[in-house]
């Protein structure tokens, strides 16, 4: 099941119209710093730095 939310959850990053919080809330995590802190262990990085991580990477 974490493997399945780590995969969704980094599509929705990719998508920058789904605020963190509510890929938290699409994802069942009770709390959006919940799903920050399970983010963090799968990826060693927080979603925010994946997504600008991901922003970044466009633009070069």
């Amino acid at each position: 099941m974490n493997r399945a939310r780590k995969e969704l959850a980094v599509g929705y990053l990719a998508k920058p119209e789904y605020k963190i919080g509510e890929v938290a809330y699409l994802l069942h995590f009770s709390e959006p710093s919940a799903f920050q802190s399970a983010f963090k262990k799968w990826t060693g990085i927080t979603p925010r730095q994946y997504r600008m991580d991901l922003l970044n990477q466009r633009i070069y």
